[in-house]
């Protein structure tokens, strides 16, 4: 993706960190794709093309081998599921419903005949033998069913032929990108649960925020040419383009400009962060100063990946991906 916009203070202040174990990760994941029935070795082989199984050792670094391995294979479920969420013959509510109970009880939906819910059952289970607590796993089983909740809404969206305004975009986008499951999932990758006072508030918060908001918009920028090209009206662009009349252009300035305002955000609230540890070397510290580590490398790594992998080229998108 040569042609991509560039954001400078991405290209200055972020440099990409990898994982010794990547390679490792991705093979694992591959395999596990094929185990759980979730793809085919062709299909399997081409998300790792698309470079989707090298992601996660590119931000959740330094995590337990089962802590990587796990949050890589919730990864690629994650890419395969927004895929599969265009498809016109699923049942979607019915669908959400079954991986809500799956996220809150595993065990119980590791042999479902739905290889995506038994996978995700998987994925959940190997989470919660981390020994991040009862209050941790609960969290996270509420941000996915929410989650799915709002798959579910942009389905009804969808099959309406609704375009929603910027604001309803934006919280709809909140869920749909998976943005709590990967701040919880920074956790877990730190080894630790962080108290609710220091992860619901500022500054820690508004570095997480301004991170994940940053990749959504940087991926609305890559696929708006795929998206208009499949008719698709769910992206920041598209609805730049259908409510304030802006070309596909000045849609993309108007994206690269908020896409460097959140960078700025992170900065600031890196910084504040930052302030506050200074001298702190108690777990809490380290697992806060960890997670916000992983929060630097999602923007690094929404830079590399929107670059380097084909998922978005005209020649390889089918109607799926966004």
């Amino acid at each position: 993706m040569s042609n991509l916009p560039t954001i400078e203070l991405v290209e200055t202040c972020f440099t990409d960190r990898v994982d010794p174990r990547a390679h490792d990760v991705a093979e694992r994941t591959c395999g596990w794709l094929i185990d759980q029935g979730i793809a085919t070795p062709e299909i399997a082989a081409r998300y790792h093309k698309y470079l989707c199984t090298t992601l996660v050792p590119r931000c959740y670094i330094g995590g337990s081998w089962a802590a990587v391995a796990a949050i890589n294979d919730f990864m690629v479920w994650v890419f395969i599921y927004d895929d599969y969420f265009f498809a016109p013959d699923r049942a979607w509510p019915s669908t959400h419903h079954d991986l809500a109970a799956a996220a809150k009880d595993p065990e119980d939906h590791e042999k479902h005949s739905d290889p995506m819910v038994r996978g995700l059952a998987n994925i959940v289970r190997r989470f919660y033998a981390q020994g991040m607590g009862t209050e941790w796993e609960s969290r996270f089983a509420r941000h996915l069913a929410e989650i799915f909740a709002q798959f579910t809404e942009e389905h009804r969206q969808r099959s309406a032929g609704y375009q929603p305004t910027e604001r309803e975009y934006m919280a709809l986008r909140h869920g749909t990108w998976f943005t709590e499951a990967w701040v919880d999932l920074a956790e877990l990758n730190a080894g630790s649960a962080l108290p609710k006072q220091m992860r619901e508030e500022d500054p820690y918060r508004s570095v997480m925020d301004a991170a994940q908001i940053f990749c959504v918009i940087h991926n609305d920028m890559v696929s708006l040419p795929m998206e208009l090209a499949a008719g698709h009206t769910h992206n920041l662009g598209a609805v730049f383009m259908g409510h304030e009349g802006l070309t596909r252009a000045e849609a993309l300035d108007k994206m690269r400009t908020l896409a460097a305002g959140y960078v700025e955000r992170f900065l600031n609230a890196e910084q504040r962060m930052l302030a506050e540890l200074e001298g702190k070397r108690d777990d809490v510290s380290e697992a806060c100063r960890a997670c916000m580590r992983t929060a630097r490398d999602w923007i690094g790594l929404s830079r590399w990946y929107n670059h380097a992998s084909p998922r978005y080229s005209e020649d390889e998108f089918t109607g799926g991906p966004r």
